[in-house]
């Protein structure tokens, strides 16, 4: 066998899909993870995270994992990168819009989350793999000790090599709340850039634990074994864990998507009856397990009781209600193009500058911020026909897998596909009441994740 060859046959293995399993499961370890680059200022606003460019870890991973795969499927591999294609109008979009830099940046950004979203459609089979699994419990393990660790003592632990936060309650942009004796409680942020996104995470995490705990219907016998008490300390543990991590985010949007998702996913399995007659009971019980966890966190947590009341005169109500309505003020002007890929916030910024020698800002940093509501920001920075056709693509797939939930006979497959459905259902509720699904690495990232298993 002649060299060139030998060389074509060594890459050719190297890139098999056993080594390529173990590349996703390094992306799965890396996407959460806070390690990035900064290349630039994308415009005159300065230190402003929603106008930067920045490189991620996850970035170079992933661009490997879909270049192995372009390599191993070929022609077949590029076809299925079909949804990517749903990124060029907003490159045209970015080539018009004031900013073309800026519009490039994040149409690139999309097209990554595209290319994600394509590459585990295509290949399920090592998105589940065991690695992939086993990774993403290890890194969800980790930060929910560290978000544990870092609301105990109220300081992060020195982890900024691996993405984590300079942190205390003293730093001004730390997210943090007032107790009634008027101390300061910082929320937790574990190794992701704000406690939504940990929170976020974490909600995944509990997700995975669910199916889990409830999968283990089929075939069971109501008799005490070791082997069934190892599962429940293991798996209730774990929830433990996540659960008290979720907590002390202190992220109510976050709860919010919880009750809602595991309501979905409990409403599925009492409507559906395959489901019904296999796993009701195992249901129910994970349903009673989580009650007491959730008031047991409720009553023990510091700050828990005062975070479940909303005051609608406390900033987080405040801004949510500015952005909104500067984005619906961005959307009247620019109803069809909008104002530009990744601009809502240079657009902002444009509006409150005082026109005076020197051209004095109004806004203060913590105003500087896209709008808190996804489907607000694809209409103002897109215009209402690209967000249009975001909703109705992400529609069709969310109908669809219901359709096959309803139409499949097997219990375990059935139940896959309502977990799918139910940790979307929960996002969808988070898209309301946040942007970091579409504008930060690790919201987008576990965003183009879920789209893509349903």
């Amino acid at each position: 066998m002649s060299i060139p060859r030998v060389f074509l046959y060594s890459i050719f293995h190297l890139l098999s899909s056993r080594k390529e399993e173990f590349l996703l499961a390094f992306f799965v370890l890396t996407a959460p993870l806070q390690i990035r680059w900064f290349l630039k200022d994308l415009t005159q606003l300065v230190d402003v995270e929603w106008t930067q460019a920045w490189v991620w870890l996850s970035d170079f991973v992933l661009l490997a994992l879909v270049a192995v795969w372009i390599w191993r499927g070929g022609h077949k591999a590029t076809r299925a990168m079909w949804p990517i294609l749903f990124s060029v109008p907003v490159f045209v979009l970015a080539a018009l819009s004031p900013n073309p830099i800026l519009g490039l940046w994040s149409a690139v950004k999309l097209a990554e989350g595209l290319a994600l979203f394509s590459y585990v459609r295509a290949n399920k089979n090592i998105a589940f793999s065991r690695a992939s699994i086993i990774s993403f419990v290890a890194i969800v393990t980790i930060m929910a000790v560290v978000a544990i660790a870092q609301f105990w003592l109220q300081h992060d632990l020195g982890l900024q090599k691996i993405g984590e936060s300079e942190l205390s309650p003293n730093l001004p942009a730390v997210a943090k709340f007032e107790l009634p004796d008027g101390s300061k409680l910082m929320r937790a942020y574990s190794l992701a850039p704000h406690p939504n996104i940990a929170a976020v995470i974490f909600l995944a995490g509990i997700f995975v634990i669910s199916w889990l705990y409830i999968k283990r219907g089929v075939g069971l016998v109501w008799r005490f074994s070791f082997k069934r008490l190892k599962q429940e300390l293991v798996l209730g543990v774990s929830l433990f864990v996540l659960l008290f991590a979720l907590a002390v985010t202190f992220s109510r949007s976050a709860w919010m998507g919880f009750v809602l998702g595991i309501g979905v996913l409990v409403a599925g399995i009492v409507i559906i009856p395959t489901l019904l007659r296999v796993y009701i009971f195992e249901a129910l019980r994970f349903m009673l397990l989580v009650i007491a966890i959730v008031g047991l966190l409720y009553f023990a947590v510091p700050g828990m009781q005062i975070r479940t009341h909303i005051n609608s005169q406390e900033q987080a109500v405040t801004l949510r209600k500015f952005f909104s309505e500067q984005a619906i003020e961005m959307l009247k002007e620019k109803p069809i193009l909008g104002v530009g890929p990744g601009q809502f916030v240079e657009e902002l910024a444009a509006r409150h500058i005082v026109n005076l020698p020197g051209e004095r800002l109004t806004l203060g940093p913590i105003f500087l911020q896209p709008v808190h509501n996804v489907p607000f920001l694809w209409a103002a920075e897109y215009g209402l026909p690209i967000a249009m056709l975001f909703l109705l693509f992400g529609m069709w797939l969310f109908l669809r897998k219901l359709f096959n939930i309803i139409r499949e006979s097997g219990p375990a497959s059935s139940l896959q596909r309502l977990l799918a459905v139910s940790l979307f259902a929960s996002f969808v509720s988070l898209f309301m009441f946040d942007h970091f699904f579409w504008t930060l690495q690790q919201g987008r990232l576990l965003f183009f994740l879920t789209l893509a298993f349903l």
